[in-house]
């Protein structure tokens, strides 16, 4: 995405704000669904109360870190233009 965002911004097509608006749109469903699989899983496997109010609680952890997993990896894979560099930089 990154090559992408640079040759239409210096097209002036649209500028960071509306780029990273519509990446987080266009992830959210690839973050909310997994979320609230593994939320499932985890409330039965760790044995917590199978109530509706702790479902969503850790519904939500679930869903932000994913979500701050995906910023951290993109804020790295933009620093670097080799997406090899920046994988190894995010798993050190």
């Amino acid at each position: 995405e990154r090559d992408l965002f640079l040759h239409e911004y210096a097209e002036r097509t649209y500028g960071p704000a509306t780029f990273t608006l519509s990446y987080f749109l266009q992830e959210l469903p690839f973050a909310l669904i997994p979320g609230f699989i593994v939320s499932l899983m985890l409330t039965g496997i760790v044995g917590l109360q199978w109530t509706t109010k702790m479902y969503l609680i850790l519904s939500l952890v679930c869903i932000c870190l994913l979500l701050l997993g995906e910023g951290y990896g993109t804020v790295i894979c933009s620093l670097f233009s080799n997406p090899g560099v920046a994988v190894s930089m995010v798993s050190a």
